[in-house]
């Protein structure tokens, strides 16, 4: 019997284990991630991949059989999904009222957390802006922003949280 998990995130350990009910050794490869394993006399075994990317992971655990058990096999499919990276620190200017919803926004004390240990992830700020969530005057009204977006090592392994700074229009 073969047990993994369904999906887990980007750069999150998981377990796989593998039980032989005949007490026969058990081997356990994978593909599309690095981890293997076999156990050495015993009936189970459990191993850590390390995983690649955003992809899937397959899982194969094989039982060679013996003069009294026929060889046995099981396969689990683990879908590596996308990381959060959160954004914090962004800040949105006050203005006075005008009319509309754009924001003026600073990435000056912008931090990402939640990146993987082994990734250098940087925040592409170029294409971004920010617009109140109301055009009345009013204070701590939210600043919601789009067009962030991440490079480095991965960047496709991640989606982006951003915490929406407050800001008053006057």
């Amino acid at each position: 019997t073969l047990t993994a998990p369904t999906s887990v995130a980007y750069g999150s350990a998981f377990s796989v284990s593998a039980v032989s009910s005949a007490g026969l050794p058990v081997s356990i490869t994978t593909s599309g991630c690095n981890g293997s394993g076999t156990s050495t006399g015993g009936s189970s075994l459990s191993i850590t991949p390390t995983l690649t990317g955003t992809n899937v992971c397959t899982i194969y655990a094989t039982q060679a059989g013996d003069s009294n058990y026929v060889a046995a096999s099981d396969t689990k499919t683990v879908t590596v999904n996308a990381s959060v990276i959160t954004v914090s620190g962004i800040s949105a200017a006050d203005k006075t009222y005008d009319g509309t919803t754009s924001a003026v926004l600073n990435f000056s004390n912008a931090t990402l957390s939640g990146v993987q240990a082994g990734d250098t992830i940087s925040l592409v700020t170029t294409s971004a802006s920010g617009v109140f969530s109301s055009t009345n005057v009013g204070n701590n009204l939210e600043v919601n922003i789009s067009g962030l977006t991440l490079s480095g090592t991965n960047p496709s392994n991640y989606t982006i949280v951003v915490t929406k700074p407050k800001a008053n229009i006057t």
